[in-house]
């Protein structure tokens, strides 16, 4: 006669294990994807020289300067607005 053995509350300690092991790997992935997402924000630099121009205008200047892209409802927004940068 073979006796098997119970590794009941063994076996519930490991998968608590590998669970907290699963959830720091993904916080860690989620911190090093964050770190990489600022440094190549912050890093986009342009000069503007702009002087009487529509908002319009500026922002399509900043588009072809930088990787930004401006979104904005009409009515919130006066693009015909003259500024100076």
């Amino acid at each position: 006669m073979t006796k098997k053995a119970t590794f009941g509350t063994y076996d519930a300690e490991i998968q608590k294990i590998v669970s907290i092991m699963k959830l720091i790997t993904l916080f860690f992935i989620i911190g090093i994807g964050c770190s990489y997402a600022s440094n190549a924000v912050s890093q986009t630099r342009f000069s503007l020289n702009i002087n009487n121009k529509t908002l319009q205008e500026v922002f399509v200047e900043i588009e072809k300067q930088g990787e930004y892209v401006f979104f904005y409802q009409d009515n919130s927004v006066d693009s015909n607005r003259k500024v100076s940068l």
